[in-house]
C-alpha cells in the first residue's frame, strides 16, 4: 500500500480511472461470480412478504407467517434487507407490470448490495488519505481487492457492507468533529459530532453485530465532549449536547415504528439480541478460543468445560460467562491504556499543536484499537460467525501498515495481518461452496481460532508498545509520524 512522507495525493483527473474502476468494481464481482449464501437472501424475501402482509405489525407476526426465517434484524436492518426487496417488487409490478421471480430478485439484491461496497471503497479512500497514504485511492483499492473484502463484503448477500460504511463515516465523523473542535471551530465541530451521532444510531438498528463497536466510539465520543468543553467552554458542552440529543431522538424515532412485543420494551433492537442468542452456542461455524475445547460448535456455550476449587468454595466455568469475563477484562485493558495515552491531549490547546503526522498517528493508533476491540470479541466471545471479523480487518489493515512503514512496528506482523485477513476471506468463502481438498487446513475452524488468538496476542503487545510511547511524549501525546 503506497506511502511516502510528503502527505496524501489530492483527486485528479488523473485519479478518475481508479476511482471508476474502485466503484465498478464490486458489480463486476457480482456479474461474474454467481456464488451467494441463498439462505440468507431467501430470508430477506420471506421477511418482504411479511412486510407486505402485516406492515407495522411485522415484528408481531412475521414468525408465524415466516417460521423457517426468524426476523432478528432491527428496524434499519429490516428496510434496507426485506424493505429493499418489497421496493423492488413494487417498482417491477407498477412500474413494468410483471412479478420478479426469485432468481431475478436475487440477482437485483446482490447488486443492490454492492452499492455498500462501492460506497466503502470511496469511505475507505478517505479514511486512508486523513492517515496521509501517499496514495490513498490505490490502498482503497487493493483492500477492496481482498478475499476478506470480495467475499464478506459483496458475495455472501449480507448488510455486512452497510455495516461498514456506517462504521466508517461515524469514526471519520468523530475524528473530524474532534480535530475541528481543537480548532475552537463550534459550527463545523458541531455538524461533524451531529452526523456521527446519526449514524451510531443507524449502525445500532442496522446489526445487532455493530454494538461490539460501541465501546470504541463511546471512548472517542468521551474525548471528542471533554474537547467541546475544554477549548469551547459551556457554550461548546450545550452545543455538543444538543448534537447527541438530536441523534438519541433520530435513533428513538427510527427504532418505535413497529408494535413488538411486551418482553421487547418497545425497541426492535432489543428485540432482535432476544430473537438472535447467538452467544448460547459454543460457535455458529465461526472460529473463537472455545472451538478449542473440542466439543461439537452448536452446543450449549453454557456447560462448564472446568471447575475452580478453593477449600469448600467451587465454582463453574462456561464458555459463554468465562468468554464475556475474559472480552471485559480485554476491553478495560484497552481504554484504560488508551486513556493514559491520550491524557496530554486532553489540555488546552494541545490538540491543535499537533502536526499533520502527528494527526496521522493518532489516527492510526485509534484505528487499531477500534480493529482489537473486533478483533477480541471474535476470539474471546462465543457464538461467532464466520463474517464476524468483517468490519475489524480494514482497521487492522490501515494501521499495521502505517506503523510498519513509520518503523514502530515489525513489516512482519503487518504482512501477517494482511494473510489473516485473506485467509480468513478464504475460510468465509468455504461457507458458501466446497473449496480444493488443498485448503482443508484453512477452512478448519480450530485453525482460523488459532490464527486469530495469535493475531490478538501480536497486536496487542504492539498497541500496547505504541501507547507507551504516545504516553512518553507529554510535549505532544504522540510520538515523531
Amino acid at each position: 500500500m503506497a506511502m511516502n512522507s510528503a502527505g496524501p495525493d489530492r483527486p485528479s483527473r488523473s485519479s478518475c480511472p481508479l476511482i471508476a474502476l474502485g466503484l465498478a468494481l464490486p458489480f463486476v464481482i457480482v456479474a461474474l461470480i454467481p456464488v451467494y449464501h441463498k439462505g440468507d437472501l431467501m430470508a430477506y424475501a420471506r421477511w418482504a412478504d411479511c412486510l407486505q402482509a402485516f406492515g407495522p405489525r411485522t415484528y408481531l407476526e412475521c414468525a408465524a407467517y415466516r417460521p423457517e426465517s426468524p426476523l432478528g434484524y432491527p428496524s434499519v436492518g429490516l428496510w434496507l434487507s426485506g424493505g429493499a426487496v418489497q421496493a423492488m417488487r413494487l417498482l417491477s409490478e407498477n412500474v413494468l407490470g410483471r412479478t420478479l421471480d426469485a432468481p431475478t430478485t436475487d440477482t437485483l439484491v446482490r447488486f443492490y448490495l454492492a452499492s455498500f461496497a462501492a460506497l466503502d471503497f470511496l469511505l475507505l479512500a478517505w479514511l486512508a488519505r486523513l492517515l496521509r497514504y501517499g496514495r490513498p485511492l490505490l490502498a482503497a483499492f487493493l483492500l477492496m481487492l481482498l478475499p476478506w473484502m470480495v467475499v464478506g463484503g459483496v458475495l455472501w448477500g449480507q448488510l455486512d457492507g452497510a455495516s461498514l460504511a456506517g462504521v466508517l463515516l461515524a469514526f471519520i465523523a468523530l475524528w473530524q468533529a474532534w480535530q475541528a473542535v481543537g480548532q475552537r471551530r463550534l459550527r463545523p465541530a458541531w455538524l461533524w459530532l451531529l452526523l456521527a451521532g446519526l449514524m451510531l444510531a443507524i449502525l445500532l438498528l442496522l446489526k445487532q453485530l455493530n454494538t461490539f463497536a460501541l465501546p470504541f466510539f463511546l471512548f472517542l465520543l468521551a474525548l471528542a465532549l471533554w474537547s467541546f468543553w475544554r477549548e469551547l467552554g459551556g457554550r461548546g458542552l450545550a452545543a455538543a449536547l444538543a448534537a447527541l440529543l438530536l441523534a438519541a431522538a433520530f435513533f428513538r424515532l427510527l427504532d418505535s415504528r413497529f408494535a413488538l412485543p411486551p418482553e421487547a420494551w418497545g425497541s426492535t433492537f432489543w428485540h432482535g439480541w432476544q430473537v438472535s442468542p447467538h452467544g448460547d452456542v459454543i460457535s455458529g461455524n465461526g472460529f473463537n478460543l472455545w472451538i478449542l475445547l473440542g466439543r461439537d460448535m452448536w452446543s450449549s456455550s453454557r456447560e462448564p468445560f472446568t471447575t475452580l476449587r478453593l477449600g469448600p468454595w467451587s465454582q463453574d466455568l462456561t464458555p459463554y460467562h468465562t468468554g464475556m469475563a475474559l472480552y471485559g477484562l480485554l476491553l478495560i485493558l484497552l481504554f484504560v491504556a488508551a486513556f493514559i495515552a491520550v491524557r496530554p491531549l486532553l489540555a488546552r490547546g494541545e490538540l491543535a499543536r499537533l502536526t499533520d503526522d502527528q494527526r496521522a498517528a493518532l489516527l492510526a493508533w485509534l484505528a487499531l484499537l477500534l480493529g482489537l476491540t473486533q478483533l477480541g470479541f471474535n476470539v474471546l466471545l462465543t457464538g461467532t460467525h464466520e463474517r464476524y471479523l468483517f468490519l475489524g480487518y480494514p482497521f487492522l489493515i490501515l494501521s499495521t501498515v502505517w506503523f510498519a512503514r513509520r518503523g514502530h512496528l515489525g513489516m512482519g506482523l503487518a504482512a501477517f495481518t494482511v494473510v489473516a485477513a485473506i485467509l480468513n476471506g478464504v475460510f468465509v468463502l468455504g461457507a458458501m461452496q466446497p473449496l480444493p481438498g488443498i485448503l482443508f487446513v484453512v477452512y478448519s475452524n480450530a485453525f482460523q481460532a488459532s490464527l486469530h488468538m495469535i493475531l490478538l496476542a501480536a497486536l496487542l503487545a504492539a498497541w500496547l508498545r505504541i501507547s507507551r510511547q504516545f504516553a512518553r511524549d507529554r510535549s505532544t501525546g504522540v510520538p515523531p509520524g
